[in-house]
């Protein structure tokens, strides 16, 4: 942490929207630098939250007095809040277009960081590659997608999980008449394909939480 204050301080990129590139010359997660100087506000989702599962998990399979355990869970659990129930997908490439693996199974999540989405249209993966960087999403990231109703369209600048005949990749959305482009988070166009092509879009991200490395 003091690196990273005293790297911010000395090149005074204080300002939130400034940490994505502190956080690039460092090596480090964007939440890293958000955190340590002083913009944890603006964090997209609490990490916390998913430090506590974690624990409560570690805490599940560990051998112990049992009354201290339990006592332990019930105290992060009325931390977490509400939680809900939904699909947890594979790896979602950022770096390249690959398949991805169906949906494997639940997770629980708190109610709170699907901000009012209905549960059923909401799965969450975890993307690969740094292509979105710039977009706050790292490797190892966690994404909260929603699946878009008939006749919905992503706008312009929305992340998005598309699949292109039988492969998925998560790219940022631009359409233009009868045309889309995928591009990364520098602009780079990285795929461009026809309305009238074999492609659906999955999902449109809506939040994410990071990894803390």
């Amino acid at each position: 942490s003091g690196l990273v204050n005293d790297w911010v301080k000395a090149k005074k990129l204080p300002e939130a929207r400034n940490c994505i590139r502190t956080a690039e010359a460092l090596g480090l997660h964007p939440d890293v630098v958000l955190y340590h100087a002083g913009h944890a506000d603006k964090l997209p989702a609490p990490i916390r939250t998913y430090e506590i599962q974690h624990e409560i998990r570690q805490l599940r399979d560990l051998e112990g007095e049992q009354e201290v355990r339990l006592r332990r869970l019930e105290q992060l659990a009325s931390q977490l809040g509400p939680t809900v129930m939904v699909r947890r997908r594979g790896r979602l490439p950022a770096d390249t277009v690959r398949w991805m693996a169906e949906e494997v199974e639940m997770e629980a999540v708190p109610a709170a960081l699907l901000r009012g989405r209905s549960p059923e249209n909401v799965f969450i993966a975890e993307a690969s590659g740094d292509c979105l960087r710039g977009r706050m999403i790292a490797d190892g990231d966690w994404v909260f997608l929603e699946r878009l109703q008939p006749g919905q369209q992503p706008r312009n600048g929305d992340i998005v999980a598309v699949r292109l005949h039988d492969e998925v990749t998560l790219k940022i959305w631009y359409r233009d008449g009868d045309w889309i482009e995928l591009r990364d988070a520098d602009d780079k166009l990285v795929h461009r394909f026809s309305i009238f092509d074999d492609y659906e879009v999955e999902g449109v991200v809506f939040a994410r939480y990071g990894v803390t490395h």
